[in-house]
């Protein structure tokens, strides 16, 4: 059971690097998306930063998945 999770969670990560959304169907959706560079604060010092452009994983919860957890 441990291999399969892990090969499960592996290509699901693959995909992702990748660029590609990743749906599951009924549960949901896992998607790619990029942040441009920004300003920012260092809380600590106060110093203004450069944030770098980034890649981030947004996860949108599916309509079964939604009314079951509102039920």
């Amino acid at each position: 059971a441990s291999e399969l999770v892990d090969a499960f969670f592996g290509i699901i990560t693959d995909r992702l690097v990748t660029g590609e959304d990743v749906k599951l169907t009924d549960f949901a959706v896992f998607l790619v998306k990029s942040k441009l560079s920004r300003p920012g604060r260092n809380p600590k010092t106060g110093a203004t930063v450069q944030i770098a452009p980034r890649r981030i994983v947004t996860f949108q919860q599916g309509p079964k998945l939604k009314a079951r957890l509102n039920e």
